[in-house]
């Protein structure tokens, strides 16, 4: 297949505008999770300062005059409950936002792929290899010219090699 040269400016270019359009696409879509990965850090920060005053708050209970008072040890055994609650929520937000730096990787890089496709585009323009010919049709040539032109000949070649064979060797033993 050949190109004329009008066909491939037009291909070419519309090739760089959708590398150009994929490149804008990934960069939006990377700035819509950035600022879903700020509200997952808001989210986190709030839930590490819930934990650290829980913290705060069992550490004052377990130094207090009254620390070995059933109503203390019940308060603290309740703060407890609350930070361990915490925890599992802290992780998921955590394994959030990883795999959101993670996305936001893979959309940079992808951006950046697209915009350097659309650099070589460019300059690139369709080339045409030479012609290869056929092993196969190589082949068929070759039976076609060759002088046995059936398997009724290919046959006889063969009986009489066998034949031949059988004379050297005294075929007396064939009888």
């Amino acid at each position: 297949m050949t190109f004329t040269e009008e066909q491939q400016k037009k291909c070419r270019t519309a090739f760089i505008d959708d590398c150009r359009q994929k490149a804008w696409g990934a960069r939006c879509h990377a700035e819509w999770i950035g600022k879903q990965t700020d509200g997952l850090m808001t989210q986190y920060e709030k839930l590490k300062s819930q934990d650290d005053a829980l913290a705060s708050e069992i550490k004052t209970l377990e130094t207090a005059i009254d620390y070995h008072t059933v109503d203390n040890r019940q308060k603290r055994k309740e703060l407890h409950e609350r930070r361990n609650a915490l925890v599992p929520v802290q992780n998921e937000l955590v394994e959030a936002m990883r795999q959101a730096q993670a996305a936001l990787q893979q959309l940079y890089a992808n951006a950046e792929q697209s915009l350097a496709l659309a650099a070589h585009a460019v300059g690139w323009s369709w080339k045409e290899a030479p012609a290869v010919s056929d092993p196969h049709e190589d082949d068929a040539n070759h039976q076609k010219n060759s002088p046995k032109q059936s398997g009724k000949s290919d046959l006889m070649d063969r009986n009489t090699e066998d034949a031949e064979v059988i004379e050297r060797h005294g075929g007396d033993h064939l009888s």
